[in-house]
């Protein structure tokens, strides 16, 4: 996430980027050419679009994080064993992966609140992460 300053009287806007004119931007692209007047003040802080992953075993509820907004995406990879997959409650219809198999769901606006996952054995990991 580079940090450009811009030191003139006018915004530059250049390779989908815009910088206001006497002020600093935080964007997650680059200036392939830094044009006239914007200084690249910094690289960090890096993005990443990462904001939970863990590796489960066992059965384990795992609820996502009530602040996130926007759109996001819950990844499950069965590594070893088999699993089930219920999202929101314990009522709803269970998802099945064995060893190997992987699901990505694309979430808007808090459609999923809670993952509800059971491995009678082996490991999966869960990673939600930003759109």
């Amino acid at each position: 996430m580079p940090k450009y300053s811009n030191s003139l009287a006018t915004a530059v806007v250049g390779d989908g980027i815009r910088v206001e004119p006497k002020s600093k931007e935080s964007t997650v692209v680059w200036f392939n050419s830094v044009p006239a007047g914007i200084t690249k003040d910094s690289d960090s802080p890096f993005y990443n679009p990462i904001i939970s992953s863990e590796l489960v075993s066992g059965t384990k509820t795992i609820t996502v994080d009530t602040s996130l907004t926007g759109n996001y995406q819950v990844e499950i990879y069965c590594i070893t064993g088999s699993i089930s997959i219920q999202y929101n409650s314990s009522d709803a219809v269970a998802r099945i992966l064995g060893a190997g198999d992987k699901t990505t769901e694309m979430c808007g606006l808090r459609t999923i609140n809670t993952i509800i996952i059971t491995i009678s054995s082996g490991t999966a990991t869960v990673t939600v992460k930003k759109c």
